[in-house]
């Protein structure tokens, strides 16, 4: 096993209503690390603790917190904002936690991203800032747009395998307004990314992660919303 210094130990906990599909996720990401208990990103050691769906055992979500650097929290895009989405969402404030928020189960029939990112907004306020976007939603699930990298990633398969491509016409306007509001939230949480912002009137992706994503203990104030699909990796 290989051994990693203390700042480079990120304890990540998972957060989601029951049927949110947060167990699947933490599945498919031990699957793609090769390893179990843990998995690797960009030479940091994540331990992935899953909590209980249910808010009868908060106790549970809560201890986690006590221990976790940062919480992934899972929607359920059938569903939208839950009971226990709130409830957890309120614990991380308390907890000074930053999160990731989740749109999962986006391949289902009844799958709506439009009223689910309205449900986030109308619940956590403007922190809530989108980093990538479904191309389509249901059944014909299968792309996706990193407003970060400014590419289209296509699932090749139901393996997670993707192949990056440019950002099609119909869709730039839109990725590049969703660009912009990162990059505001970014630098509006940063002085020093609020300086280059002034100056340059634009951040790099390099600049952003540096100070917002680099260090899952040192995310700032505010939710990154990714799109996921419900499907299970083949192991």
């Amino acid at each position: 096993m290989k051994n990693y210094p203390t700042q480079n130990i990120r304890n990540v906990v998972l957060l989601g209503n029951a049927k949110s599909g947060k167990t699947t996720l933490a599945e498919a990401m031990l699957f793609e690390g090769k390893i179990i208990l843990y998995t690797e990103f960009m030479n940091n050691k994540l331990n992935i603790i899953d909590t209980p769906g249910s808010d009868d055992f908060v106790g549970g979500v809560i201890s986690a917190f006590k221990v976790a650097d940062s919480g992934v929290m899972i929607i359920n895009a059938q569903q939208g904002i839950e009971v226990g989405t709130e409830i957890f969402a309120r614990y991380a404030e308390q907890y000074k936690m930053p999160l990731l928020i989740g749109v999962n189960q986006l391949d289902h029939e009844k799958a709506n991203w439009d009223t689910t990112i309205d449900a986030l907004h109308q619940t956590f306020g403007k922190k809530v800032v989108i980093i990538q976007f479904p191309v389509e939603t249901g059944l014909n699930f299968n792309a996706f747009i990193d407003v970060l990298k400014m590419k289209m990633y296509r699932f090749k398969d139901d393996n997670g395998t993707r192949e990056e491509l440019d950002i099609p016409a119909e869709y730039a306007d839109h990725a590049a307004e969703l660009q912009q509001q990162l990059i505001e939230m970014a630098a509006e949480n940063d002085e020093s990314l609020m300086e280059i912002f002034f100056e340059k009137g634009v951040l790099t992706e390099d600049e952003i992660r540096s100070r917002s994503f680099d260090r899952f203990g040192k995310m700032r104030n505010y939710a990154c919303v990714l799109p996921l699909r419900q499907k299970r990796y083949r192991h």
